[in-house]
Formats: structure tokens, sequence, C-alpha cells
């Protein structure tokens, strides 16, 4: 669905509105193997950075989104999102420094640390989805924060996946529904 290590810079995302972002590439700051990272130069508070396209959850059963997050000061950090438009027009957060503000309709975010160190999550969104009845999203993420201190947050490896029903499942319940269509005609007779 999406899937992004920003090796290649930033060309698969875009500011608000498709305007600029504050959103930039850097080498890890822990010097690991990483390589190239995505930071902030400034804050933000209604999404800086949004997937240039939108991605679209029809015909996925379940939706995931992972990402690696290091968070390097203890005020400020980073938030990841969901929207229905670009500029942020509705959705949520999904994960964040401040759990309680980590929450859209219908999905209860999670807390994301700060404590110097990578982290990797992994959250289904699929009731959040679902809940707002969304076909098509965009992924944002800030850094947002009031330690007045750019580049706290660090985002890597950052994808969206999905689920299609199996095609195993699909048939039985053809099978299932065919079944009750041939009692249902013979209980008629």
């Amino acid at each position: 669905m999406f899937e992004d290590n920003f090796e290649s810079g930033l060309g698969k995302w875009t500011g608000s509105s498709g305007g600029p972002t504050s959103g930039l590439i850097v080498q890890d700051p822990l010097a690991t193997s990483r390589g190239n990272v995505l930071t902030f130069t400034s804050f933000s508070y209604t999404g800086d950075i949004f997937t240039a396209s939108e991605i679209s959850s029809v015909g996925y059963v379940a939706i995931h989104v992972s990402f690696d997050y290091l968070g390097m000061y203890g005020g400020s950090g980073g938030f990841v999102g969901v929207a229905t438009g670009n500029p942020f027009v509705a959705g949520g957060w999904i994960a964040g420094v401040d759990q309680s503000a980590a929450n859209g309709a219908g999905f209860t975010g999670i807390g994301i640390s700060n404590d110097g160190y990578w982290h990797n999550y992994d959250i289904d969104i699929t009731s959040m989805i679902n809940w707002n009845s969304l076909n098509d999203f965009y992924l944002i993420a800030e850094d947002w924060g009031d330690s007045g201190r750019s580049h706290g947050a660090y985002f890597d490896n950052i994808k969206v996946t999905g689920s299609v029903p199996e095609p195993s499942a699909l048939s039985l319940l053809a099978l299932g529904l065919g079944g009750l269509a041939i009692l249902r005609r013979r209980r008629r007779s």
C-alpha cells in the first residue's frame, strides 16, 4: 500500500495543501546502520508532512501502520496519524508522545517513547478506518512539542500494509451460502 525508508528523499511526501514541509532527511543521529531518517526543522500541530497520494483501503480486511521512531527530548516528540484530506480535514492521531492527544474517532492511539532509543511500532488501524468510513486517506506525521527544540522526532521505515480476504475463506463462505440456498429450496417444496 505504502512504504518509505527515506533513502531516496521526500518524493513520496508533501506539505499541507501541497506546500512546503519542514521535513528533512538526515543521517541517523545514533549512527546505527539505518542510514537516512526523517526529522523536522520546526513544529506543527495539524500535520507537517502528508503522503503525496491518498492510500486506498478498499478491498482490505485489516490495515496496519508500522514505523520506527526515535524521540530525543522529553517535551517534544512525534505524532503519526491519518487524514481524510490535505490539509487535515478529519481523521486522527494513531500514535504520539502524548497518548491522550493520540486518539481519533473510533480509535485509541498509542503512546510512543521519547527515551533516546529506536523503537518499532505496528498499529492496527482497521477500527479507525471502518469507524470513519474511510476509503482513501493520507498518512501524516509531525514533530509536536513545547520544548522549543527541533530535531527531537525521527522516523524511519514507515509502512502501511493491508490484508485481503483469503481465497479459501471466500470459497467456504460461498459454499455455506450455497448450502443454505439449497436447504431453503428443499423446505419450500
